[in-house]
């Protein structure tokens, strides 16, 4: 399954499909069911558009359901359908989060993101990237970051294109010494890497929590002073959220217009009350129109 997740992550499609599939027989003769569905997962991550993802059941243990859930999510995607994949990819995160499982999550947003950038939603899949790139850069997972960077700088193109090519760049720079090639889950434009990789945004062949605060804050259209106020310390999809108290919507209407879970904008509530020392959503409000 490792040499498999190699091959596809190296470009080599056919050699990574008929890996798992050879592992799929094995494990389903050995009658190690769990093993075989986590081969069938890997085969629809493989080839989305081809494989359909297995189904969910309810009884299975999380490191199955979860990568379960994932994988109808990139099926749904790879078919063009966006929405139901950004629906299903979002319980995925708020499950994943529950239970603490860092890289089922990072999954999860990055298909998250991939898909409400199939809607048009931008702003939504923007904030849904920088934190699945903040994620990687945490847990850390390089090649994950390179996914998420690739859709930032094709959503960073049209406005700031300097910026679009540094985080071109700061991806390939992730992937050369890896040996690594682009696996994203939908179409982008190509951007033109620029030559170099920004001072600071990478360390080691990792990409720092500097360079992601920075890609943000070129990125992210915030109201107000940016980078100024308690508001400075919400992540972009905090923000996000706060933004959409001020507007006056509920906790529900939120999670309708984000993708989400109503329980996962109530947790990105409970952060940013915590960290901006409140505790009322008229509070947040008064807040975020006052800059």
């Amino acid at each position: 399954m490792l040499l498999a997740r190699i091959a596809l992550e190296q470009g080599r499609q056919l050699e990574a499909a008929t890996s798992v599939r050879r592992v799929c027989d094995e494990a389903r003769e050995l009658a190690e069911d769990r093993l075989a569905l986590l081969a069938e997962v890997e085969l629809c991550h493989i080839q989305p558009a081809e494989q359909p993802a297995p189904s969910e059941d309810d009884s299975l243990p999380w490191a199955v359901r979860l990568p379960v859930m994932v994988a109808q999510s990139v099926s749904l995607l790879a078919v063009g359908d966006p929405a139901r994949a950004a629906g299903r990819a979002a319980d995925a995160v708020v499950l994943a989060d529950s239970a603490r499982l860092g890289r089922d999550a990072l999954d999860a947003r990055l298909v998250l993101g991939y898909a409400l950038l199939g809607q048009g939603e931008d702003a939504e899949a923007r904030a849904t990237l920088l934190e699945a790139l903040s994620n990687a850069v945490t847990i850390p997972s390089p090649l994950r970051a390179a996914d998420a960077l690739d859709a930032l700088a094709h959503l960073a193109l049209d406005p700031t294109p300097r910026t679009a090519q540094s985080v071109a760049a700061t991806a390939a720079a992730l992937r050369a010494p890896r040996g690594a090639g682009s696996v994203g889950r939908r179409r982008l434009r190509q951007v033109e890497p620029a030559g170099t990789v920004p001072a600071g945004w990478l360390h080691d062949d990792q990409l720092t929590q500097g360079a992601v605060a920075e890609i943000a804050d070129r990125l992210t259209p915030v109201r107000g002073q940016p980078g100024s106020g308690p508001l400075a310390l919400l992540t972009p999809a905090e923000r996000v959220v706060a933004d959409k108290v001020a507007e006056g919507l509920t906790s529900r209407q939120i999670a309708a217009d984000l993708f989400l879970s109503p329980r996962t904008v109530d947790a990105h509530l409970s952060r940013i009350y915590r960290k901006l020392d409140i505790n009322t959503r008229a509070r947040l409000a008064a807040l975020v129109i006052g800059g």
